[in-house]
């Protein structure tokens, strides 16, 4: 989670993040945003899907992280091995 919010506030140059932060009260306008995202993806190896990819999809920096922990771990299923029976 400490990671997530690093990077928000290197986009929006803000010191005082926290999950509970309106994502409407941060200095990030659109394209900004998508710059974020793009580094999420990167940094975590996921992909947000084209409904995700505006502003307005989250409340607060927690729904953001939120999204992101659930992409990790979902990749995180989809790449296990399936377990074999003996």
């Amino acid at each position: 989670m400490d990671s997530i919010i690093a990077l928000i506030k290197e986009i929006c140059y803000e010191e005082e993040i926290k999950a509970t932060t309106r994502m409407s009260s941060l200095n990030i306008d659109s394209l900004a945003f998508v710059e974020l995202l793009i580094k999420l993806e990167n940094r975590f190896d996921i992909e947000f899907s084209s409904d995700q990819l505006v502003i307005a999809a989250y409340r607060t920096v927690g729904d953001l992280v939120d999204c992101v922990l659930n992409k990790i771990n979902r990749k995180g299923i989809k790449n296990e091995e399936p377990k074999t029976k003996r």
